[in-house]
This record gives structure tokens, C-alpha cells and sequence, in this order.
């Protein structure tokens, strides 16, 4: 949703985007730590670059719902 408010150049520290979804810290690194290693985003000091904005999109959708 910031990115598309934002761009893909998200200007938050790791900090600020743990206190905006209510964790702690460390929760955020290693959610950030494992978006980095999948390729959806880059991070450097106080920003986020998001690089793979459909895989992004497919993490916030979840997985498809059956339908019966």
C-alpha cells in the first residue's frame, strides 16, 4: 500500500516499519532479512527498495482461496 502511495523507494528504517505494523525490531529484520533473500526487496540505510513488486503483491494476497 506505501508503494503505491511512495514509489518503490520506500524511505523507512527498519525501526519505523516495525513500530507501523506493531512488532518488534528483530521481527522486522528477519521479515526484511527474507524478503531480501527472495529478491523482492533491497534495503540500505533508512530506505527499502522494492524489486519485485508482483511477488510482493502475491505475499499480500495470500495464497488463492478453493472454491467449492
Amino acid at each position: 500500500m506505501l508503494s503505491d502511495k511512495l514509489g518503490s523507494t520506500l524511505p523507512f528504517t527498519r525501526q519505523e516499519i516495525a513500530d507501523m505494523v506493531g512488532t518488534t525490531t528483530e521481527t522486522a529484520i528477519r521479515l526484511i532479512s527474507s524478503f531480501r533473500e527472495r529478491g523482492i526487496i533491497r534495503s540500505t540505510s533508512g530506505k527499502i527498495i522494492i524489486q519485485d513488486e508482483e511477488k510482493l503483491r502475491l505475499l499480500r494476497e495470500g495464497p488463492p482461496q478453493i472454491q467449492h
